[in-house]
């Protein structure tokens, strides 16, 4: 699977990865609740980003 993965990325006229791809494994989950709240709610922005905020804190390192 590595192999196959290494080779897809070496032959690749353009690679691109998300800002997702560098997300602890914690901050992807609250990320993706975070724009649902948002999109529920917009005027929640605020307490979505203090929540971010913390989550992002707390998550191990990579």
């Amino acid at each position: 699977m590595a192999r196959s993965v290494a080779e897809h990325l070496t032959g690749a006229e353009v690679v691109r990865f998300g800002a997702g791809d560098a997300m602890p494994a914690e901050v992807q989950s609250a990320w993706s609740a975070a724009m649902l709240r948002l999109v529920q709610d917009p005027s929640a922005l605020d307490g979505v980003l203090a929540s971010l905020t913390d989550v992002a804190a707390d998550a191990p390192d990579r």
